[in-house]
């Protein structure tokens, strides 16, 4: 089978970004370590069966360039990525007034066009995609957004299947004093077990729910083979099926040239029997955020 890849896109670095700032504020180290939750999350993700991680080449964007990364780091040409921008832009500006990029009035919907170019750009390159910010919530944008976009986002969004599955996860950030542990795990013969399991997430003619329980069944033995390096934790996994039916009713329905792009594209997925794959941490990363701010604030009372 081919590498396990997924899309993490300049937003969602963004987002890994301001989260790390939060959980590392100073009053926050005052009573608790350091925690790098960027190497923390690409650890969950390869801890999640993903191999590779493909980020679009942008101006400015910092990526993580740990030795430990480097060779499971690409870069997406810019030009691919601003594409899915300007496809997802042009029905946007349709409708909105001059200069809503600007304006906090409508913030819930930069993070919809957000979705929807990660979205695009996943199904351009076929690869799975991971949200740190967790899917848009449609009732934020009601009433800034006509139906026409409102109810096809909406039928999409409907469209995924969530399955929480629990997966065995690092304890802690990647560091240098634990990498070389961690890399004895992602190169046993269990963890390819473990990696083999969740490509089959991929493939549209196999049951989900029972992709799933092999998922958790084989990630219950690497726990049990590694339970000093980690934890188990719920993580949801999204996914859509991709059929005829789907591509009609919800892509189809899309605005103007967003729905012929991505029932272009579709049509390929179609061809391949796969489906899409959405992996959502931000439930997980919430949860350190508040169990940290938590932490510091009993430290303070006493």
């Amino acid at each position: 089978m081919n590498r396990r890849k997924v899309i993490v896109s300049p937003y969602n670095l963004g987002a890994l970004s301001a989260l790390n700032a939060v959980v590392n504020c100073p009053p926050i180290l005052k009573h608790v370590s350091k925690m790098d939750a960027e190497n923390l999350f690409y650890a969950c993700m390869i801890q999640s069966g993903v191999e590779e991680f493909e980020i679009p080449s942008f101006e400015g964007l910092l990526v993580n360039k740990s030795r430990f990364l480097s060779e499971r780091i690409s870069l997406i040409p810019e030009k691919i990525y601003r594409k899915c921008i300007k496809t997802v832009e042009m029905i946007f500006e349709g409708y909105l007034p001059e200069g809503y990029k600007r304006d906090m009035r409508y913030s819930s919907i930069w993070g919809l066009e957000s979705f929807l170019t990660d979205l695009l750009l996943s199904l351009e390159r076929k690869r799975s995609m991971v949200l740190v910010l967790g899917v848009p919530d449609l009732t934020e944008t009601e009433g800034l957004i006509p139906p026409e976009i409102f109810y096809p986002v909406q039928n999409l969004l409907n469209a995924f299947d969530s399955e929480t599955t629990t997966l065995p996860l690092p304890r802690s950030s990647i560091s240098a004093k634990n990498v070389s542990e961690f890399r004895d795990i992602i190169t046993s013969d269990l963890f390819s077990q473990y990696v083999l399991a969740h490509q089959k997430l991929d493939n549209n003619k196999l049951a989900r729910r029972k992709v799933i329980s092999d998922i958790t069944k084989v990630g219950h033995s690497l726990f049990q083979e590694y339970k000093r390096l980690l934890y188990l934790k719920d993580i949801a996994i999204l996914s859509l099926p991709v059929t005829a039916k789907a591509i009609d009713l919800v892509f189809g329905k899309l605005a103007g040239i967003l729905a012929g792009y991505a029932v272009d594209q579709l049509n390929n997925w179609l061809k391949n029997e796969k489906r899409i794959i959405l992996y959502d941490f931000h439930p997980k990363f919430l949860e350190i955020m508040l169990r940290r701010v938590g932490c510091a604030l009993l430290n303070e009372e006493k």
